[in-house]
Formats: structure tokens, C-alpha cells, sequence
């Protein structure tokens, strides 16, 4: 089994890093960075292949829960915290996140080539909508938040978070710019808030998962493997609240190209490691 050498953790690291400045940037947590490198590394570690997707998943959530938490502390020291609507999604999509989670163990039918065409897909949809989106700071419509519908919008961001590792943000914002109408600024703020619900119950899933135990790589707890997802986590806890500091200062054109450019070199670098498989 490889071992991890010091080039190894400077990598992770500095993943961890450029997942949590986007995360405290767009409120997505970081999982577009997480689920590519955790790929490489959780691969090159042997991790059966009936595993591979869980253990994925289950290591991006966990690196997510410490940028969500480190994004979310930013923005209630800067006030600008909603705890009902946060509760309201949160809880329906954690519930949600772990169903589906468990859902996944219970065959082989979600193998990673799907998981990755699905993750590809994810990408091409938000690189698009990044593009076509208006920049506007303030909603163009009366809000009209309601329980039932931060329950479907929960729902749907827990499902994609278990399917895809993203944790969430990338279907529940534009929801909530588009059907409740909320500022971009309040819907990038309320996904952080949920994105910490769904990948702590998650994270607490994946420890105490008996699959886990197949993983046969040290330094595991269930299905996270340590000696990969620490370096990471601690590069999102440091950089996460500078994007959230970046998100009240930058120019959204700016924002928007830059993450276009990243997402568009991430989704090569799936299509490019599932052509080889």
C-alpha cells in the first residue's frame, strides 16, 4: 500500500485550501475541488472498488463540514445568518443525504464511472448557469419563503450531496434565487448554513458505517480515511472565512470567471479519467 510522503500532503493541503476559499466564496463547500483530489488519492490507496463511490462521498463531506462550519462562523460574525430558513432545509437534507447514502451501499448499481458522468454532468449545468446568471445583489422579486418549500429544496440538495459528494449548494442556490426569490448574497449564506447540517450528520454516518471496515487502510475511521481527508480539512478551515471576506469585496464578473476557468479544467480532468478507465 503507498505511503503518503511529504509532497503528497502539501498536495492535499493546498486542495484543502482552494476548496475552502470557494466554499466561504459561493457557499457551494468546496466539493468540487474535494470529490477530484480524494478520487486520486483513496484510488491509489486501494480502497475496493464496491467502496470507492461511499468513500469518496463520505471523506468530501467531512472536508465540506470543516469549511461550512469555518465560512458559516464568518458570516454570523458579520450578521448575516438565517436560522430558520437554515434549520428548515438542513434537516430535511440530512435526512435525505444519509437515505440516499444507504441507498448507495445496499448494491453495486451506483459504480464510479456513474459517479463520475453524474459528478461531469453537475459541472457542465453550473458552469452554464454561472455564465447566464444576471448579476444582481438584491432579489428582483418579493421573497417568498415557506416551510414546505425549504423541505423540497432541503431534500433535493441532500439527495445530490449523497449522489455526488458536492454537498448541496450547487442545486439548493439556485433554487432560492429562482423559486423563493432571495438575494444571491442570502442564498450563498443559507446553503453554507444547511451544507454544515447534511456533512455533519453525514460525517457521523460514515464513522459508524460497518462498511467501512472493508476499507483496510490505517488511519480509518469507517469510511474516512484520515491520513487524507486532515490535510485537507485543515487547508479549508484556514482559507474558507478569506473567501467568505472575498465574497463582500470582489467583482462578481471577476468571481464568475475564475470559477468558470476551474470548473471547465476540473470537468477535463474527470472526462480525461473516465475515458482511461
Amino acid at each position: 500500500m503507498p505511503e503518503m510522503d511529504p509532497g503528497d500532503l502539501f498536495v492535499l493541503l493546498l486542495s484543502g485550501c482552494v476548496g475552502g476559499f470557494l466554499a466561504g466564496l459561493l457557499g457551494i463547500g468546496g466539493g468540487i475541488v474535494y470529490v477530484v483530489i480524494f478520487s486520486m488519492y483513496l484510488e491509489r490507496l486501494g480502497i475496493p472498488s464496491q467502496l470507492m463511490v461511499p468513500a469518496i462521498v463520505a471523506n468530501s463531506m467531512l472536508a465540506i463540514l470543516f469549511s461550512s462550519i469555518s465560512g458559516t462562523i464568518k458570516h454570523i460574525r458579520k450578521k448575516n445568518f438565517f436560522p430558520a430558513e437554515i434549520l428548515g432545509m438542513g434537516i430535511p437534507a440530512a435526512i435525505c443525504s444519509v437515505l440516499g447514502t444507504r441507498l448507495i451501499q445496499m448494491g453495486t448499481w451506483y459504480t464510479k464511472d456513474r459517479f463520475t458522468l453524474l459528478f461531469i454532468v453537475i459541472l457542465l449545468y453550473t458552469v452554464i448557469r454561472l455564465f447566464l446568471q444576471k448579476d444582481v445583489s438584491v432579489p428582483l422579486k418579493p421573497e417568498k419563503s415557506s416551510l414546505p418549500l425549504n423541505i423540497i429544496i432541503g431534500c433535493l440538495g441532500g439527495v445530490l450531496a449523497a449522489l455526488s459528494g458536492l454537498g448541496g449548494g450547487i442545486i439548493m442556490i439556485p433554487l432560492m434565487s429562482n423559486v423563493l426569490h432571495f438575494s444571491l448574497k442570502k442564498a450563498t449564506t443559507i446553503s453554507l448554513g444547511v451544507i454544515v447540517i447534511i456533512t455533519l450528520v453525514h460525517s457521523v454516518y460514515s464513522m459508524a458505517t460497518e462498511a467501512g471496515d472493508a476499507l483496510q487502510v490505517p488511519y480509518s475511521i469507517g469510511l474516512i480515511c484520515l491520513s487524507v481527508v486532515l490535510p485537507v480539512s485543515l487547508g479549508s478551515i484556514i482559507f474558507s472565512p478569506l473567501g467568505v471576506t472575498a465574497a463582500f469585496r470582489a467583482s462578481a464578473r471577476t468571481l464568475r470567471i475564475s470559477f468558470g476557468i476551474l470548473i471547465i479544467c476540473v470537468i477535463a480532468k474527470m472526462i480525461y479519467s473516465l475515458i482511461q478507465t
